[in-house]
């Protein structure tokens, strides 16, 4: 069900209209739902203590890629810094988007200080503290490790982010989220569950922003909006 107020305004035929101020989607009651279950699954593995096989194996296939990899997947990590959601609220605000840099900020922001809570109650550590034998690169990151707070922040703007982006847009911005992870894993700071669960909270934290203030629904086809206007005109009064 959609909570929806729409504006309609009679524009010229050839340009685009964005008519929605505000959709709540039921899908977004669904991201919260599944998201906040991935991150409850990924605390219970993380709190454990100990490593799978398979974490294990798929840090180390990751941790081990070569050096030449540095550089980049240094600078896609910043994606996922704090600094990275004013950053892209800015570059909304000058695009003379205020709603989405509105969604984005917040989201971001929620997205890193949500990370340092859940990390407190989990109290898993970093990779150096449960492995051997691995690779840091940059530097070795203290304190916990469950969920990856770049992981949050990224997936927090990507999904803050999505019904004000076209479809190519959207693609592009979660793949980003996912080299985010990679990197994260690739420098040494944080495990494979780590990153899951970091993308798990910023996708709740995202939806959520969506149901508090709503989200555009796209762009409508001018003939359409025309037509429906013309309608209008139409009803007797």
């Amino acid at each position: 069900m959609e909570d929806t107020r729409v504006t309609t305004t009679r524009v010229p035929l050839g340009q685009s209209v964005r008519v929605v101020e505000a959709v709540r989607h039921a899908g977004d009651v669904v991201r919260v739902a599944a998201g906040t279950a991935v991150l409850a699954a990924g605390a219970a593995v993380a709190s454990q203590g100990w490593l799978s096989n398979v974490e294990t194996g798929v840090f180390r296939l990751v941790n081990d890629l070569p050096e030449g990899l540095d550089g980049p997947l240094r600078v896609a990590m910043q994606a996922g810094s704090l600094p990275a959601a004013p950053v892209v609220a800015l570059g909304a605000l000058a695009a003379r988007r205020p709603r989405l840099a509105r969604d984005t900020v917040l989201a971001g922001v929620a997205a890193w200080v949500a990370a340092k809570g859940v990390k407190a109650v989990v109290g898993r550590g970093r990779p150096g503290m449960l492995l051997d034998a691995l690779v840091f690169r940059g530097g070795i990151d203290t304190g916990l490790g469950f969920p990856s707070g770049h992981a949050a922040v990224a997936a927090a703007l990507a999904t803050a982010a999505g019904p004000h982006l076209g479809r190519t847009a959207r693609r592009a911005a979660w793949g980003g989220v996912a080299v985010v992870g990679i990197s994260r894993i690739f420098v040494g700071a944080h495990l494979p569950v780590d990153v899951v669960g970091g993308i798990a909270l910023g996708w709740v934290l995202g939806a959520l922003v969506h149901l508090l203030f709503g989200a555009p629904a796209g762009d409508l086809d001018e003939r359409a909006v025309q037509v429906a206007l013309a309608r209008m005109d139409d009803r007797p009064s």
